[in-house]
C-alpha cells in the first residue's frame, strides 16, 4: 500500500538526515566549514522531508549548523538557527534538557557578540534553570553558564 512506501521513505529520510548531520559534525571538528555547511544543509533537507523538522536530531543540527556560521563570523544567521533550535525543544517540552542547554549557551554568546545584553542574560537565566533542571549546576555547564553571566553582566 501507498501508506507503507510513505512511512519508508520518511524513516530513510531521517536515517539519511542522521547520516549527513555526523558527516557535516566531522567536517566542522575538521575544520572545513564549507563542506561542514554542505552535509548540514542536507541533513536538514532530509529531515523536513520526512516531516521530521521539528526533532531532536533536527535541533542539534540546527546547532550544528549555527556553530559553523559563528566561526564562519555570519551571527545573524547564526542566531537564526539557534531560535529556530530552541523553538524546537520548546514546542518538545525539552527546553529545560541538556540538548537545550548547549543551544541557550550558544544564544548567549551570539546575542553578547550582537551586544544584545538583555536578552544573552535573559538566556542565560533559562540556561541557568536548564542546568539545574538536569543537575548540572555544580557541574561545568552550570559553571560556564555562570561566567558567561558575569561577563555579560560586566
Amino acid at each position: 500500500s501507498l501508506d507503507i512506501y510513505t512511512r519508508r521513505d520518511k524513516l530513510a529520510s531521517v536515517d539519511a538526515g542522521k547520516v549527513y548531520k555526523d558527516f557535516g559534525a566531522a567536517y566542522r571538528k575538521l575544520g572545513d566549514m564549507d563542506k561542514a555547511v554542505v552535509f548540514l544543509d542536507h541533513a536538514l533537507a532530509s529531515f523536513n522531508r520526512a516531516g521530521a523538522q521539528r526533532s531532536p536530531e533536527a535541533a542539534s543540527t540546527l546547532r550544528n549548523l549555527s556553530a559553523v556560521l559563528i566561526k564562519k563570523g555570519n551571527l545573524p544567521c547564526a542566531l537564526e538557527k539557534l531560535n529556530l533550535a530552541r523553538q524546537v525543544h520548546e514546542q518538545a517540552g525539552t527546553i529545560k534538557c541538556k540538548g537545550a542547554l548547549s543551544i541557550l549557551k550558544y544564544s548567549a554568546d551570539v546575542l553578547h557578540e550582537l551586544k544584545d545584553y538583555e536578552a544573552a542574560l535573559s538566556t542565560l537565566d533559562l540556561a541557568w534553570e536548564a542546568a539545574v533542571h538536569c543537575g548540572l549546576e555544580n557541574r561545568v555547564d552550570g559553571s560556564e553558564v555562570l561566567a558567561k553571566r558575569a561577563r555579560t553582566l560586566s
